[in-house]
């Protein structure tokens, strides 16, 4: 199936199987709340209708002012992984979150703006490039990026389709961070409750510390608390 052509010229039949392929993705985000899942059938749905072989989905971390790749999924054997972060203006996913606006990379050989990103992308054999913003109306998540192992893989019908998978998967991420936000405010909202019961129900200082002590472990994972006490002048 040709996949190339201008939105007025492009295969009848390929328009059919990209709205199929937009209700697949419905029913992923319905079926998923793990976003490496949720990617992981993006994947494996989309190079019919697409020339994908990698998708990679960057969030933007507001604290350290850096773009996170959260997750990378492939359709062919590759060691992926995600966790690797980079600062704003050192990858293309910074700066479509940045402008806002899809960025098409037809030759990575001929990208020098993002040297070390591009300098990995082609030691997997990656050749062109798409990202997307990932953006609600409430907030700017991060990118949604999709590569091919095939130079020149996307053109503007591309890019059209490609943006409408970003904007359902971006209210897909949305509600996942949602849903972690909302788990960890309860979670803390439940320590202070522990904390205070512990405060009403023990008298003794060492028995106090050690419940408030397993509270804290159960939020905020570590191995050792100390209490340091200060005599009055």
């Amino acid at each position: 199936m040709d996949m190339g052509g201008s939105p007025l010229t492009i295969n009848p039949d390929l328009l059919v199987e990209r709205y199929r392929a937009l209700l697949e993705v419905s029913e992923s985000i319905a079926r998923h709340l793990d976003l490496a899942e949720l990617l992981r059938d993006l994947a494996h749905q989309l190079p019919r209708v697409a020339h994908v072989t990698f998708v990679g989905l960057s969030l933007h971390d507001s604290e350290r002012e850096v773009m996170r790749l959260h997750t990378l999924q492939a359709n062919v054997p590759a060691d992926v992984v995600g966790g690797h972060e980079w600062s704003i203006q050192d990858c293309p996913e910074g700066s479509v979150w940045q402008t806002q606006q899809p960025l098409l990379v037809p030759d990575i050989a001929q990208e020098h703006r993002w040297p070390k990103i591009t300098r990995l992308m082609q030691e997997d054999g990656i050749c062109s490039l798409c990202v997307v913003p990932l953006t609600t109306a409430v907030r700017r998540l991060g990118a949604l990026a999709f590569a091919s192992l095939k130079k020149g893989a996307y053109g503007e019908s591309d890019l059209g389709f490609l943006q409408q998978v970003g904007k359902q998967i971006a209210v897909a991420v949305d509600n996942v961070l949602h849903h972690q936000d909302l788990i960890h405010d309860r979670d803390r909202l439940q320590l202070l409750l522990d904390v205070n019961n512990s405060v009403v129900s023990t008298l003794e200082l060492r028995k106090l510390f050690a419940a408030i002590a397993a509270s804290l472990r159960r939020v905020l994972p570590h191995e050792r608390t100390s209490l340091v006490l200060c005599e009055p002048d």
